[in-house]
């Protein structure tokens, strides 16, 4: 794996993750393989009064609390809603914090693939070469994603999703477990646009309007 592509913790090696749901838990998980079992992480969510006490291990803590303890602390939006995960980078940045990107020591990634800043990648995915990835990605388990490719921000593919070559994703794109998307050509990419939904399991094999919905082999509207 890459060195350079989980983002340097701070002195006090600690990391906020927003949401302690099954996202978050994955995340913290993910955050302890890349940095170790010595890193400070704490589940970090937006509401007034959060429930008291600790979930495996990490301690639960409200927002504005924490920024305001631990201000500038790199943070991880643990929300698997693309559009939502938009909203809460908004709140986190509203508060002061910073933002960080993690990468599983067991991903194959390539010197030519640039990530944007708070883009996660979990465990077994392989991103091959000439590939952007724009701010807060998400990419579950065992995903590949082939060369001459582009990913919007907030956009997520789910676990064992797999995209050909020349592919262009916008922004706040979902696509299902194990959604499949065909290779475009050179010049001539297959476009999916911002905020379609892929269905889990469906082959795209052609551009997908902004908005759409669809599902199936091939993929139609539903």
């Amino acid at each position: 794996m890459r060195s350079d592509l989980c983002s340097p913790l701070a002195k006090e090696n600690r990391l906020a993750i927003f949401g302690a749901g099954g996202s978050g838990r994955e995340v913290a998980w993910l955050a302890q393989q890349c940095w170790g079992e010595e890193v400070k992480l704490a589940f970090v969510i937006d509401e007034e009064t959060p429930p008291e006490g600790v979930l495996n291990g990490i301690p639960i803590l409200q927002l504005r609390e924490f920024a305001e303890r631990y201000p500038g602390t790199p943070t991880v939006i643990a929300i698997g809603d693309s559009v939502l995960r938009e909203r809460c980078v908004q709140k986190c940045a509203a508060v002061g914090l910073t933002f960080a990107s993690l990468v599983h020591p067991r991903v194959e990634v390539s010197r030519w693939v640039t990530l944007g800043e708070g883009t996660i990648i979990c465990a077994g995915s392989i991103v091959t070469t000439n590939i952007a990835l724009g701010r807060h990605v998400a990419v579950n388990i065992d995903c590949t994603i082939s060369h001459d490719t582009s990913i919007g921000d907030f956009t997520t593919l789910s676990p064992g999703v797999h995209l050909a070559g020349w592919v262009t994703l916008g922004r706040r794109v979902s696509l299902g477990t194990a959604a499949v998307v065909k290779n475009g050509a050179r010049g001539r990419p297959i476009v999916i646009g911002d905020d379609a939904i892929i269905g889990a399991g469906a082959c795209v094999i052609g551009d997908i309007e902004p908005n759409a919905k669809v599902a199936g082999v091939p993929a139609r509207p539903i």
